[in-house]
């Protein structure tokens, strides 16, 4: 695997490789490209991270049809897991389905139209069960889990296999890796399981201009690195309605929380807010004591001696 990496995408880049440690990193909207060999021949792929196993074959495009069903199997079907195709209907401008009216496969042998999108468990029909038997051996103990997810994608439509939605929302991320501009993708089998449970980057919030930001990296970036945790360190950045005396410039709303946490929701990633706490709640900040300290010095717990700051 070679990464082509562009200024200050050391945040993608760790990402990518599904690191378990938390980075402390600038948000930055920048380009890089992944180079993999698939099935023998190397191509251009946008695959991230790197699949267990890809077949893909570009010298056969199929066409995503912005007027086909997208179906969810009984397991995933549920009003609530809708979310994990809304990307992949936006995109895709699916443009004969509202987002809450995604059809749901009711009986093992339902039969389906010509071309369509079908998301579900293996048991929930007949052709993702074929699929799972097929493609299962391609991950580590024929199992795709929690998160795992098996693509299909051939002159029938695509299948996603999942035993969840989060493993829909996955499959279906990997699905807009390989979708064109004009809506082609080429025939394609995908099979992938996380390796490691948390895939989280930390981010430090310090100006309210950076919320934009925030929200595009949260909707585009961490969903196409299948990241599933965001640390948001806000410090005392925030509005607190029981500590009003502590606080610190520009400061974070709870209305803004909100929408932040509807959007890491939307995107299968659990959002963790940072604030300092023992052990580092006495460390200085800009030359000075921080908010905290300022409203409660008696807390300090570097008396007399002179603070380093570091992060490890």
């Amino acid at each position: 695997m070679e990464i082509k990496k562009t200024r200050r995408s050391f945040l993608k880049s760790a990402v990518a490789a599904a690191s378990t440690t938390a980075v402390m990193f600038p948000i930055t909207k920048s380009d890089y490209s992944l180079k993999a060999s698939f099935s023998g021949s190397t191509e251009l792929f946008n695959i991230i991270p790197t699949p267990k196993y890809a077949h893909i074959d570009k010298a056969n495009m199929i066409e995503l049809p912005t007027d086909q069903p997208v179906i969810l199997g009984r397991s995933v079907g549920y009003r609530e897991n809708r979310w994990a195709v809304i990307p992949l209907i936006d995109t895709l401008k699916i443009k004969s389905l509202e987002r809450s009216n995604v059809k749901r496969v009711l009986e093992h042998s339902t039969k389906l139209p010509p071309v369509c999108i079908l998301a579900g468990a293996p048991e929930d029909h007949v052709e993702l069960s074929e699929i799972f038997n097929r493609l299962k051996r391609k991950l580590p103990e024929s199992s795709i889990g929690y998160e795992g997810y098996l693509l299909s994608a051939g002159p029938g439509g695509v299948r996603i296999v999942a035993n969840t939605d989060s493993g829909v929302f996955y499959g279906a991320q990997t699905l807009l890796q390989l979708v064109r501009e004009d809506k082609m993708v080429p025939t394609a089998e995908v099979a992938d399981i996380p390796v490691m449970a948390f895939r989280g980057v930390h981010a430090v919030f310090r100006n309210l201009e950076d919320i934009p930001l925030l929200e595009w990296y949260i909707k585009e970036e961490l969903p196409r690195c299948k990241a599933n945790t965001f640390i948001l360190q806000i410090d005392y950045n925030f509005k607190f309605k029981g500590h009003p005396e502590i606080y610190e410039e520009p400061m974070f709303t709870a209305s803004q929380a909100r929408s932040l946490a509807r959007l890491c929701r939307l995107n299968n990633i659990r959002l963790i807010p940072l604030l300092q706490c023992f052990t580092h709640q006495g460390r200085h900040d800009r030359g000075g004591y921080n908010a905290f300290l300022r409203a409660y010095p008696h807390f300090t717990e570097q008396l007399g001696k002179e603070v380093v700051s570091y992060y490890s």
